[in-house]
């Protein structure tokens, strides 16, 4: 049904706030970027927020963990985090239907460090977190007498171990360093886009939900 001029006066950018030439985004494409980077915004927020958390309770483990190099891998929660991390991060580098995956640029770091920790977390996540690769989840079996890694005493009987990806408290504070960078860089396009769509326009009184209809979508 075409649109009236009433509604089209209303719903589009006023003169001047959004000038469009041949080959530039349509505002369709703008509310799909919008979208894809403000869900990946909040993906990568909580990553951050995981790091923060894992880093804040290791810092102070149960007293009744032994004292050694892995006392922080052996708190109860740093497994459960660890795997928040991974999975939070990965979901806007990760094919979906409906989002889709950022584009590769956001996926590079200047820092060398940060590069390997985007890379070390994706990996973690394919092979480990989101899935379970053989290879790497190998299963050892542990005589009577013998001392499983993390729990710092010798089995009674016949146990098993699972292995894992971990990652030492140094390289947590690097993976808080990464979200928190990516999640700066993120928000300020976010907030770009969002002025762009809506800093020029009459906008309703109550908040309203996103629509994307496509590239020929010019209302909210």
């Amino acid at each position: 049904m075409p649109k009236s001029p009433e509604y089209l006066a209303k719903v589009r950018p006023k003169e001047g706030a959004q000038f469009t030439t041949k080959g530039s985004p349509t505002r369709g494409d703008l509310k799909t970027e919008f979208r894809k980077l403000a869900l990946a915004s909040s993906d990568i927020h909580d990553a951050y927020s995981a790091c923060r958390h894992l880093l804040a309770i290791t810092n102070n483990p149960p007293p009744e963990l032994p004292r050694d190099k892995y006392t922080e891998m052996r708190h109860p929660l740093y497994f459960p985090l660890l795997h928040a991390i991974a999975v939070s991060y990965a979901k806007p580098f990760t094919h979906n239907e409906t989002v889709g995956v950022l584009k590769k640029e956001w996926g590079k770091f200047s820092d060398p460090k940060l590069q390997a920790a985007h890379e070390d977390l994706l990996d973690a996540r394919n092979k480990i977190f989101a899935h379970s690769d053989a290879l790497k989840r190998q299963i050892t079996i542990h005589p009577p007498g013998t001392t499983p890694l993390f729990r710092g005493r010798p089995n009674d009987g016949i146990g098993y171990g699972i292995a894992t990806e971990w990652f030492s408290i140094v390289q947590i504070r690097t993976f808080e360093r990464l979200t928190y960078d990516l999640c700066q860089r993120l928000q300020a396009e976010v907030e770009r886009l969002l002025e762009l769509l809506y800093g020029g326009m009459e906008l309703p009184t109550k908040k309203f939900k996103l629509r994307v209809r496509g590239e020929d979508d010019d209302g909210f």
